[in-house]
């Protein structure tokens, strides 16, 4: 089995206000998927992990990004 591990950060609060963060989480996600090919990954078969807010975040945003 191969694994491709996409990770990246978001702006926090109170620098960055809501909805900044998940902002951020959306357009790396849409990034992520739209180029998956590059990355040799196969867009419809990608798990979400993290913690906390983060993987709200990640997960919320991953849905919204298919819709």
């Amino acid at each position: 089995m191969c694994l491709c591990v996409f990770w990246y950060s978001y702006r926090l609060a109170p620098e960055a206000v809501f909805p900044a963060a998940f902002d951020d989480c959306v357009k790396a996600t849409k990034y992520f998927l739209t180029h998956a090919a590059q990355f040799h990954v196969n867009p419809e078969r990608v798990a979400v992990a993290g913690k906390c807010n983060q993987v709200l975040f990640i997960f919320t945003s991953g849905v919204l990004t298919v819709l």
